[in-house]
């Protein structure tokens, strides 16, 4: 149920969550089950379960930058990007970024997992967490039809979850263009064979949306996770309330004990109270920032800022990454416009609502996305430099490629394994039906936009505050492209774009052989050009992790492989922050899996006594 500051600060609770997002909410919904165990949930933003703009999925597009529902981060300058700020889009809302993202179910893959627990983070391989993917989703088959309409054969019913988890489906309106897009990928035998979900499949294929499918609604953590709950007396949230910081005991002879957080809200100051645990679900942005506020970072930074430094964390809010993109469009035949295209040129977009609110069907079912290519690096290159991953890694990863940061060279380690491989995923494309090309389209013609994504690159960023007021906004500084292999790879998957568009079906419906482009694409016959346009239009993929990651201590580990942060007795991060490496797929499923994990081993540790820790020795 949801309380007023005052109330929940007047009582004392077993766990206090900070951060009511898409993990905090599943943490908090799986330890209420217990009707023994008393939960706050302290969120920022609101409750948008019963808003159109946020259960339209449609609508997602309008969410990005608007301050009621996005936290609306900016980066710093990039400066491989060419100086630019670039946004940083993260969800305000009870379900956190599950209520702005854009629908997108894709997953990791299992060299993804086997590779976090070879960086010392033994019960978290594939084996391991497989089943929490699984718990975590509620699948919803298509009929017949609509399955052959999708080339949706692939489904594997066997790995995926039926229960109580978020919805996920197919929706039922989708255009030519984009169910003729993974089609493309088997003409150039590129085409999925088995369910991409297994974690080995590579290749093109309409994917699954976290969507309802009777009611065609966006399914979140916030209508999923919390709204069936809400009633239960031993879960308390509050909302339009920031978290400022961890408070600990005293006494800290066995290690740090967190005996609440401090909150705000409407200019007031409140404190709750935990007798158990506090679990951070801040998110990659919020939860290095809550820590480092608290005592918990670089001691440098810490003191610079004038805040006591309790814990001397140095990997606090560094290793960011995040999956960097950038798109290109092609201006489709007049024939095209046959399409149902009014929900892009907006024609007719009130019967597209209307459709949408009598019958839960038509456009504004979808966000227009709705196809994924897992691929290698050696597929997306031409004949004869196939080997060219070798070559990168020859060229650039020599010495100390780890530039003297602890656990890096371990990752890189690892990820220059995948650049060299024919059967694992090192980029994936995405299309959509609308313009993707950075310097915009002209509105009065229709484009099919598609993109390519890095999925591990070897770039690292970071977030840490420039402030003690947790009102001011950390510096965020993902330094995208900063390593040269991340440009050169990314530059060759957008020059691979042109093979997938030039090849039937898709070729077809594009003027001129897929060759007339929206303003700002790069002359595709002139590399140097192509990167400087990659520069110039890089983005992100809106899947940050890992700035407070589960590495030993020595490698600059935030949390240990149970989730406790270093250096305290009860205090854990649970969210896409504690990613080691950036996995394949929407990290939304990833986070998914993270909560629910975390819940378990809480529900594990819940009657055993906390662990004595020195501060000095992890």
């Amino acid at each position: 149920m949801e309380l007023a500051g005052a109330a929940v600060a007047a009582m004392s609770y077993d766990y206090v969550i900070a951060g009511g997002g898409t993990a905090g909410l599943v943490v908090a919904a799986r330890l209420t089950e217990n009707p023994k165990v008393n939960v706050a949930v302290i969120e920022a933003g609101l409750d948008r379960n019963d808003d159109p703009r946020v259960y339209t999925p449609y609508k997602a597009w309008g969410l990005q930058n608007d301050f009621e529902y996005d936290w609306a981060y900016n980066s710093t300058p990039q400066v491989y990007a060419n100086n630019r700020s670039i946004a940083q889009n993260r969800g305000k809302m009870l379900g956190g970024s599950s209520g702005i993202n854009l629908l997108q179910y894709t997953h990791a893959a299992q060299d993804d997992l086997e590779d976090w627990e070879a960086l010392g983070n033994p019960t978290w391989a594939w084996d391991d967490v497989f089943k929490y993917f699984l718990k975590a989703e509620n699948y919803q088959a298509p009929d017949p039809g609509l399955q052959d309409g999708l080339s949706a054969d692939y489904i594997n019913v066997t790995l995926h979850g039926k229960g109580d988890g978020i919805n996920s489906s197919f929706p039922d309106w989708y255009n030519e263009a984009v169910s003729d897009w993974p089609k493309a990928f088997d003409t150039l035998g590129l085409g999925v064979t088995e369910d991409p979900r297994d974690g080995i499949q590579l290749g093109g294929y309409n994917n699954l949306m976290t969507r309802d499918q009777a009611t065609g609604r966006r399914a979140f953590a916030g209508n999923t996770y919390y709204q069936p709950n809400k009633d239960r007396p031993n879960l308390h949230v509050i909302t339009d309330a920031v978290v400022s910081k961890v408070n600990f005991a005293e006494d800290h002879s066995d290690g740090f004990l967190a005996i609440g957080v401090s909150y705000t809200v409407n200019g007031t100051d409140y404190i709750a109270e935990a007798t158990k645990e506090v679990i951070i679900a801040g998110g990659p942005f919020g939860s290095p920032q809550i820590l480092e506020l608290s005592g918990i970072g670089n001691a440098t930074l810490l003191q610079k800022l004038g805040i006591g430094c309790l814990v001397d964390s140095p990997g606090v809010g560094e290793n960011l990454q995040d999956h960097q993109q950038i798109g290109v469009s092609h201006e489709m035949k007049e024939s095209q416009l046959a399409i149902e295209l009014a929900l892009y040129n907006q024609t007719d977009p009130d019967s597209a609502e209307q459709e949408f609110n009598a019958r839960g069907t038509g456009p504004f079912s979808s966000t227009g996305i709705g196809s994924i290519a897992f691929l290698s690096y050696p597929q997306i290159l031409p004949q004869g430099v196939k080997e060219k991953g070798k070559e990168l890694i020859e060229k650039y990863l020599v010495g100390d490629y780890g530039n003297g940061v602890p656990g890096l060279k371990e990752q890189h380690d690892l990820i220059k394994v995948k650049l060299m491989q024919n059967n694992v995923t090192f980029v994936s494309n995405s299309a959509s039906p609308g313009d993707s090309s950075p310097a915009g389209a002209n509105a009065t013609k229709h484009y099919f936009g598609h993109g390519c994504i890095l999925v591990h690159p070897f770039s690292r960023g970071s977030s840490h505050i420039k402030s003690n007021n947790i009102s001011v906004y950390p510096d965020i500084d993902p330094r995208y492209l900063s390593h040269p292999i991340d440009t050169e790879v990314l530059t060759d998957a957008l020059i691979n774009l042109q093979a997938v568009a030039q090849v039937e079906p898709l070729v077809s419906i594009l003027r001129e052989n897929g060759t007339v482009y929206a303003p700002g694409a790069p002359d595709f016959d002139n590399r140097i050009n192509v990167t400087e346009s990659l520069r110039a239009g890089v983005f992100t993929g809106w899947h940050p992790v890992g700035t407070c990651g589960m590495f030993p201590f020595r490698n600059n580990g935030v949390v240990n492989p149970r989730l406790r942060v270093y250096g305290t007795r009860n205090v854990r991060v649970i969210d896409s922050s504690i990613a080691p490496l950036i996995p394949r797929g929407n990290t939304v499923s990833m986070t998914y899996m993270i909560a629910e994990k975390g819940a378990d081993m809480m529900k594990e540790d819940m009657d055993q006594p906390l662990p004595k820790l020195d501060a000095n020795n992890y």
